[in-house]
């Protein structure tokens, strides 16, 4: 995950929380855990109650553009993993897509490791507060 990211307080706080439960399940729970705090160590941590509107947060609702592929806009909410909905584009922070996202500057680009492990480039096109009532 090659992109820059900012995270505020809250956003942080929940990921290492996420990564600790993580670290205890399975190999694949705790491959997550270890991209978890390699995101949160490495990111730049916002100070208490500051939130970015130019980066992803959870409850953004994001717009994002496949690279390479015309026409290739989706949108979707970041969520923590109990308020996620695939039918209503609620992802979890800790999916491929939530993970590639959360924390990206407006404009960036970034990629999604598929369960594949082919990735794909996307680069965030807007990310905006929550706008619709939770699923």
């Amino acid at each position: 995950m090659n992109a820059e990211r900012t995270f505020n307080r809250d956003d942080a706080t929940l990921m290492v929380k996420l990564a600790d439960q993580l670290s205890r399940g399975s190999d694949a729970e705790a491959d997550v855990s270890d991209q978890l705090t390699e995101l949160v160590a490495q990111a730049t941590i916002l100070p208490e109650g500051e939130q970015s509107s130019e980066h992803v947060e959870l409850g953004a609702v994001v717009t994002y553009e496949l690279i390479d592929k015309k026409n290739s806009q989706e949108v979707v909410t970041i969520v923590a993993p109990s308020d996620a909905d695939p039918r209503a584009s609620r992802f979890s922070v800790l999916t491929p897509v939530g993970l590639a996202l959360i924390g990206v500057a407006v404009g960036a680009q970034t990629e999604v490791v598929l369960p594949s492990g082919r990735t794909q480039q996307v680069r965030v096109l807007a990310a905006h507060p929550d706008l619709l009532p939770a699923a």
